[in-house]
């Protein structure tokens, strides 16, 4: 029989919000949006209050809270932050995405000799103290209880003793469980299962057979179980940078329409992959719909770095995977294969490309990554 594991979790609710309230202090209390272009990507509680939530128009949002725009830069350098004082604690770090952090903090008494739980307390006063970012906190056995019961918890650290996890959850809405999309829910409510205790009472393999692999884990995880191992912060970092994810409002839902996120996507991917003195060899690209269907393709790539290759080759990949009518809820990039050797090297005559290029990455270490556009992201509203 397996020790118990004290795995935690930290959740930093409606990050973009935070930040912004970081910076201007008189936003506190006030309603508040971010905006991704045109399109609003997370709300404060009073913003959504007032009816504003992540898929308003900005238009109609600057009626009824304050409009600020998502500083990706900002949510990059936080996320290094969180990482680094997460790590003062144990090196098992994993950041889960949506502001949620994993922490496996089995053994660290012997280290620290303390509790794992006064760990767990301390690193959140750390944030909330040394950061100022709002923190929610809890503990269990496994990822998935520790990070549900953290979402709907408080300030304080919250404990789920070992044993008692299927007995704490009974009574969580399904809207909880990680990754559950708005159509999924409402799938599983009109089976009747709008609890995890109504969950837990249907066999795994009927929840695969309906949901597929999801279906198994949430019923995995509505009896409290979840042995999937936490993920070093060294590698999540790495993972990370050639993987991309993006989210995609409903205004967003056509080929053209979702060109500016992927543009986006192809910048970072190439600027990541200039500083490394590296090419990408392949790509791979998939497509996730409302519904859970996911779609997937890659293409073997003539060796780039060059970011509008690295978005015509996404773009084709894009349009070779976009053929159901079900709306998109995030689309992933990622560079599955990477060459060594930077590609001026190869390919002397195109020089004057690679320099212009290099030249845009100094401009926007000094004056930020949207300090220079190209035109056709701006044509799309970013």
């Amino acid at each position: 029989m397996h020790a118990a594991r004290d795995v935690a979790s930290v959740v930093l609710s409606d990050l973009p919000v935070a930040l912004v309230r970081r910076a201007d202090p008189a936003l506190q209390g006030r309603p508040v949006a971010v905006a991704r272009g045109a399109t609003v990507v997370a709300v404060s509680a009073e913003a959504h209050a007032e009816g504003v939530g992540p898929g308003t128009p900005v238009s109609r949002a600057r009626h009824r809270a304050v409009v600020r725009p998502l500083d990706p830069e900002a949510v990059a350098r936080v996320r290094a932050e969180v990482g680094a004082v997460l790590n003062r604690y144990t090196p098992r770090v994993e950041s889960a995405g949506g502001g949620a952090w994993y922490l496996d903090l089995s053994g660290t008494r012997r280290y620290f000799r303390k509790p794992p739980v006064d760990l767990l307390s301390e690193a959140s006063l750390v944030l909330r103290e040394e950061l100022r970012l709002p923190t929610r906190a809890a503990m269990s056995s496994g990822k998935a209880v520790a990070r549900m019961t953290a979402a709907l918890g408080d300030e304080r650290v919250t404990r789920i003793l070992p044993g008692a996890e299927p007995s704490f959850v009974r009574g969580f809405p399904v809207s909880v469980l990680p990754g559950l999309g708005a159509v999924q829910r409402s799938r599983l409510e009109r089976l009747g299962l709008y609890r995890l205790g109504d969950l837990a009472t249907v066999p795994l393999p009927r929840l695969e057979g309906v949901f597929g692999a999801s279906g198994r884990l949430w019923g995995q995880w509505s009896r409290g179980l979840d042995p999937r191992p936490v993920a070093g912060w060294a590698e999540e970092a790495d993972i990370d940078q050639w993987y991309l994810s993006l989210p995609l409002s409903p205004q967003e839902q056509s080929l053209t329409a979702a060109g500016p996120a992927l543009l986006g996507a192809a910048e970072r991917l190439g600027r990541a992959l200039r500083d490394r003195a590296e090419r990408a060899g392949r790509l791979r690209l998939t497509v996730v719909h409302r519904d859970g269907v996911e779609r997937a393709r890659s293409a073997r790539l003539e060796p780039t770095d060059r970011d509008f290759e690295l978005f015509e080759a996404a773009s084709a990949l894009l349009r070779a995977i976009w053929e159901r009518r079900v709306a998109v809820r995030r689309v992933t990039v990622a560079v599955s294969e990477r060459i060594s050797g930077g590609q001026g090297e190869l390919f002397p005559a195109d020089a004057r490309m690679d320099r212009l290029l290099r030249g845009l990455d100094a401009v926007r270490d000094r004056f930020g990554a949207y300090a220079v556009q190209w035109g056709r992201r701006l044509d799309g509203g970013t």
